[in-house]
């Protein structure tokens, strides 16, 4: 008699609830031989049907097309003893991974214990990771090998200034000759070394499945932060020359250069803020100096006229975020008129403010000028050079956002007129044209199109090179990328074998000092909220047409409490668009691969959450449940168009369907791609519109939906034969997915996430996540004054401690019963099962209640 096998997981977020109502639960990290295992969707051994290569917009190999759901190893978690790499690969093997992306390995773990210099490997690390990858292989799951990451040169290498530099010489390294010389260096000691354990080097090992250049990396995106603004020499001459170089090889002399560029040089007009020079007292009461905040006792504004400056002092940061300000009002700008404006400015501790010339009304727009200026407690100078781009009669010049501590300011000025071009002593001849800083962009138009396609060129010559040696001169034979999409040209990018991107919902934020563990906080949002405005739109309709396409770091971090809706959301859109490779970021940062709580924004070695799922996204990536999808949008994006784009935007990170004038909610409805031709955009007369008001996105395949109609209680189903998906907000409300009916009842934030997955034939795991927490782990709001932002979250340094607490869920679970009978039993932590539960069956369908006195995370249900 054959047995239909249904597995149950289910943790669900509620109102609230009591402690007591809450209980320990944790996925085994163990493998007995009964539990739940996806591993009869790897092919082992992996590389058995040769190397992955590129097929058009696919990755195959000599069976096939393959995909990958994957993770990420990072740091000192590539290195774990063998013991723990034979336990790691057997629970990665169990949720369906068959690719894992190393990454970090350069940033500090790889070069041994105090090392001399970071060129020489160390062998005992070597060693380990030649073992993990040993015993991934065979089991079937491929690797992902990134070169540089996170090493950042020094004086034991030969490189001064490193604090002077941009983090991780991100930028610099891909124009610094010696930089790119060691990361050469790295590439052949780590990829033509030979595996003792199996007896080939990475170049020659089909399980791997591709290599990474340079993780998030791009001089275009370097720039455009103002990380190259103030580079020590020797790298800041050497960033001129190269500029010089181009400008030469393409003018010849600078008479030719200054003709092309059209430079404005007029006098400056009178000076158009008064008391800028802080010389004399003044009044901030509103007539044209006015410091805006919420209270008096908030902040106190004082000119110190024997140091020519002005003092805030801030005592509370305010309720709303741009408060309290200090500004300048009653200004007249021109259109097309150039103005210059400059000041000095320095606060007790490192904070950003924006700085910005804008309308003194409604709509607020700026006027030319805006910019967010990072400010330390030595003095900097911020100089200017922007056109009008309106006729206005009552503008004012700001400093928004000033937070608790001390700022001076001195030397405002705002004149007309400037020299927009270059100092009379710079010339080619002398190869002294100096590089544009990030805040020198309003230079004449074509002086800033060199500059953005200097950058672009400096990509080409970096990008291409290093794929070249990688191929040429080391042999390897699995396909190559060079960083992500939105950090340079994407037709640089293109250029390789494929291309590669990141994304993630509610990133941790700092404040103030990057990585501060006490510092941070975390929008506490639901992706389903807003499917139509980020996430999906941005990552589908940036994807590059003809390529095969992976986004190699995607996570919803903790503790978002709503972490669990996004690895099946994006992976059925995954599938849906027809991308290669989905992976999480990332399974760990340490080789203790058993922890027993929650361990920080990213790993998903403990979350709960995600692991119950990751056999439905196993499934609908390497199995391909979901539909690809029945039509294809392309938008074009020549060489032109995309320089264009970054001149507009001042940066590559935003370029999509909206730098196009094209809807990027296309991507909910269908395929969407970059065409970079240019010659093969689809029509635009047979792009559907969508109207401005539509709440209810739907696939053109029929299976995934996303629901907005009911303000903050959005919704996700994915309905196939195979798998089926809910994600989102319950509001009373019950949901038909096919032939499978859920309801639920009350939940802690009236919201679930439900997965459906037939495993093999006759045989279906369901599961559904939500809340879960370390004990006494520590929520609370970041900023109880912060009324506008009510949904940032942090637990400071206080993530509590053993074991995970997880809840119960309220569900009744409807679905056909097709004439057999069931019997229906709640699982233990390792996935066996521990007692039996009850049910009904009405008419055709089974109808299986869930409660929270199983104090389980999964069941199972067997049809007869």
């Amino acid at each position: 008699m054959k047995k239909i096998i249904v597995f149950i997981f289910v943790t669900v977020f509620c109102g609230i609830i009591e402690a007591d109502e809450l209980f320990p639960f944790a996925v085994s990290f163990d493998t007995p031989k009964d539990s739940i295992t996806m591993s009869s969707l790897l092919d082992a051994p992996a590389g058995k049907h040769g190397f992955v290569r590129v097929q058009e917009d696919k990755f195959v190999t000599d069976a096939g097309e393959i995909r990958f759901w994957a993770t990420n190893l990072s740091g000192r978690a590539n290195f774990p003893e063998k013991n723990v790499a034979e336990k790691l690969a057997d629970r990665l093997t169990r949720f369906g991974i068959n690719c894992v992306r190393l990454h970090h390995m350069d940033s500090w773990a790889i070069w041994g214990d105090k090392p001399k210099s970071q060129r020489k490997i160390d062998p005992i690390l070597l060693d380990k990771l030649d073992y993990l990858i040993a015993v991934l292989k065979k089991r079937g799951i491929y690797v992902n090998i990134n070169l540089h990451v996170g090493r950042w040169f020094d004086d034991r290498d030969g490189f001064p200034h490193k604090e002077k530099r941009p983090k991780y010489d991100k930028g610099l390294d891909n124009f610094e000759t010696r930089m790119i010389e060691l990361q050469k260096e790295y590439a052949k000691d780590l990829l033509t070394h030979v595996n003792p354990y199996t007896g080939l080097s990475y170049t020659n090992e089909p399980a791997v499945a591709m290599v990474e250049i340079n993780n998030e990396n791009s001089v275009v995106n370097e720039w455009a932060n103002g990380n190259l603004d103030e580079l020590p020499d020797p790298y800041g001459t050497e960033f001129q020359k190269q500029w010089n170089d181009w400008l030469r090889n393409k003018y010849k002399t600078t008479e030719a250069m200054l003709q092309s560029w059209n430079c404005v040089n007029e006098p400056l007009g009178e000076e158009m803020i008064h008391g800028g020079d802080f010389i004399t007292p003044l009044n901030f009461d509103g007539k044209d100096w006015y410091l805006q905040r919420e209270d008096k006792e908030q902040a106190d504004c004082l000119v110190i006229p024997d140091e020519k400056l002005v003092r805030i002092i801030v005592h509370r940061d305010g309720k709303i975020s741009w408060m309290p300000q200090l500004m300048f009002q009653k200004l007249k700008i021109e259109k097309n008129k150039p103005y210059t404006l400059s000041f000095r400015i320095r606060s007790n501790e490192p904070i950003r403010l924006n700085s910005y010339v804008a309308m003194n009304a409604a709509p607020w727009e700026s006027l030319g000028m805006r910019d967010s200026i990072s400010v330390t407690p030595e003095w900097k100078t911020f100089q200017y050079h922007f056109f009008g781009t309106q006729d206005y009669d009552n503008a004012r010049f700001a400093f928004t956002g000033l937070k608790t501590g001390t700022v001076e300011i001195a030397e405002v000025t705002l004149r007309s007129g400037g020299n927009f071009g270059i100092d009379t002593d710079c010339t080619l001849e002398k190869g002294n044209v100096p590089i544009l800083k990030k805040n020198e962009i309003f230079h004449s138009e074509e002086c800033r199109y060199d500059f953005w396609q200097f950058l672009v060129d400096l990509e080409w010559n970096y990008w291409l090179p290093m794929s070249h040696y990688l191929k040429s001169e080391l042999n390897v034979k699995s396909p190559i990328s060079g960083t992500q999409l939105y950090y340079g040209s994407k037709h640089v990018q293109a250029a390789l074998d494929y291309c590669d991107d990141h994304a993630y919902w509610n990133h941790p934020s700092w404040p103030a000092k990057q990585w501060d563990n006490k510092d941070w906080y975390i929008r506490n949002r639901a992706l389903v909220n807003y499917a139509d405005k980020d996430i999906f739109t941005r990552l589908g309709t940036r994807r590059i047409a003809g390529k095969p396409h992976t986004v190699s770091e995607y996570n919803h971090p903790v503790p978002n409490q709503f972490s669990a809706e996004g690895l099946p959301m994006i992976c059925a859109f995954a599938q849906f668009q027809g991308w290669s490779g989905l992976f999480q970021y990332t399974y760990a940062h340490e080789p203790n691969i058993e922890p027993e709580k929650l361990t920080g924004y990213f790993d998903m070695i403990a979350h709960t959450g995600q692991l119950v799922h990751a056999p439905a996204c196993a499934a609908i990536m390497l199995r391909g449940d979901v539909a690809r999808a029945k039509t294809t949008i392309l938008g074009s994006m020549d060489q032109k168009t995309e320089l264009n784009a970054f001149i507009k935007d001042r940066s590559p990170r935003q370029i999509d369907f909206k730098s196009i004038g094209l809807d990027f909610r296309l991507a909910l409805l269908h395929e969407t791609a970059l065409d970079l031709s240019g010659k093969n955009g689809t029509d635009p007369q047979k792009i559907p519109v969508i109207p401005e008001e539509q709440k209810v996105f739907v696939s053109d395949t029929g299976e995934l939906t996303w629901n907005l109609e009911e303000k903050d209680a959005g919704y996700f189903t994915l309905n196939t034969p195979k798998t089926k998906i809910f994600t989102g907000f319950i509001r009373n409300r019950n949901f038909k997915i096919g032939d499978v009916e859920l309801s639920f009842g009350k939940t802690r934030l009236d919201w679930a996430t439900v997965s459906l997955t037939e495993i093999v034939p006759n045989r279906i795991l369901v599961a559904a996540t939500g809340f879960m927490e370390n004990s006494e782990m520590k929520f609370e709001r970041y900023d109880h004054h912060d009324d506008k932002n009510p949904d940032r979250m942090t637990v400071h340094n206080n993530w509590g401690k053993a074991p995970i607490l997880c809840e119960g869920i309220p569900l009744t679970l409807s679905l056909p019963t097709n004439g057999k009978t069931i019997q229906c039993f709640a699982l233990d932590p390792s996935g066996c099962r521990k007692f039996s539960l009850n049910y009904n069956v009405t008419g055709r369908n089974v109808v299986i209640p869930f409660n929270s006195d199983s104090k389980t995370l999964w069941y199972e249900i067997v049809f007869e």
